[in-house]
């Protein structure tokens, strides 16, 4: 397997920190204004299981306001883009589990396999438990040791 075919399984692995990071700050929106809270955080997400084309893969992080969380998501094979040693990566469905309840929502991210550089967005409108009627978007940035399949992620973010 060359390198870039290689490091496409991982590439998932990224999603899920999207999925992760976007999760903590969608969960503190149940108590926000209508004009919606910024918040901020990190996390790391790793593959558990690659199926065919499907990789599941879980995570962890935390988020400046409301703590901890882990995710779970399903991302389908990466697809190439016209930029070159850049593939796009789509997580769905992905799950956040936090200590009040659980959001839904859908992240993408572009990867580039040859530098390890990250960028994307992520975003969840569904929810339970108290975070229910909550959304949020976030942007995301981050870094990846495509050797070790390692993948850390910061974001920014507003909840409403």
């Amino acid at each position: 397997m060359s390198k870039p075919t290689a490091v496409l399984p991982r590439a998932v692995t990224l999603v899920g920190v999207c999925v992760l990071v976007a999760g903590c700050a969608q969960s503190g929106g149940a108590t926000t204004a209508a004009k919606g809270k910024q918040t901020s955080g990190s996390a790391y997400v790793a593959d558990t299981q690659i199926v065919g084309s499907k990789t599941y893969a879980a995570g962890a992080g935390i988020d400046k306001i409301l703590g901890p969380a882990a995710v779970t998501l399903l991302v389908s094979s990466p697809a190439p883009t016209s930029q070159p040693n850049v593939v796009k990566v789509t997580a769905k469905p992905m799950t956040l589990w936090l200590r009040t309840g659980t959001m839904s929502g859908t992240g993408t991210l572009l990867l580039n396999t040859h530098t390890g550089q990250l960028t994307g967005h992520a975003t969840f409108r569904g929810a339970t438990g108290t975070l229910k009627g909550t959304s949020l978007v976030a942007s995301l940035r981050g870094s990846a040791d495509l050797a070790k399949g390692r993948f850390h992620y910061t974001y920014t973010g507003v909840y409403k």
